[in-house]
């Protein structure tokens, strides 16, 4: 097609090959002497049918000391952790994240973290039971207990009553039936009595 100049001369008009939007660009179509050519955006680059843009993996270079997982975006690289870790202020390294925080843990005594997991513990003397959650009692097995107290006068009222006191609470961490836990209290002064038998 023909233009025309200001002093009346008719030239070639540019034609714009990208107008007509057939150009199949993914990105941006670029007009070249009557023809186009495709580019792509930042951090991107031309697929081999001149046409589509692929993402550069910046993960691939091998230089992104992510300790975890590399993920590439269009202008570079973010590193990211795995389930139940957290990424650390340097936003390359990685730890776990404390689930005992977390999550409803159901531990009857303590939680304690690991590395993407948690367990429970139990005080000392118990175990964990089965479920990995509740702790065994002492009364758990079958013993038979025989208790032996002081009841002679040289044990005063009140600490007598501590003895007591005492004596119950062993009593009520126990099982105790006919063919479990058995308890028996014997108490001595002067002389030795049966309070009762197992």
């Amino acid at each position: 097609r023909l233009g025309q100049e200001g002093d009346g001369c008719l030239f070639p008009a540019a034609i714009d090959a990208c107008a007509d939007g057939r150009h199949g660009c993914q990105h941006h179509c670029v007009s070249v002497r009557g023809s186009y050519s495709c580019r792509c955006r930042a951090g991107y680059y031309l697929s081999q049918n001149k046409r589509s843009c692929t993402m550069i993996d910046y993960c691939s270079f091998g230089n992104h000391s992510c300790q975890h997982e590399c993920v590439s975006i269009p202008n570079g690289h973010y590193c990211r952790c795995r389930s139940g870790f957290t990424l650390q202020p340097d936003s390359k390294s990685c730890r776990a994240t404390d689930l005992c925080n977390g999550v409803d843990h159901g531990c009857e005594f303590k939680c304690v973290s690991t590395e993407g997991s948690y367990h429970c513990v139990c005080p000392e003397g118990q175990q964990l039971q089965a479920d990995g959650k509740t702790c065994s009692k002492c009364g758990a097995g079958h013993v038979d207990l025989v208790m032996v107290i002081d009841g002679s006068k040289s044990v005063r009222p009140q600490n007598f009553e501590l003895v007591k006191q005492f004596v119950n609470r062993i009593v009520d961490l126990l099982e105790v039936s006919p063919h479990g836990t058995r308890v028996g209290l014997v108490q001595y002064s002067s002389r030795v009595r049966t309070e009762f038998p197992l």
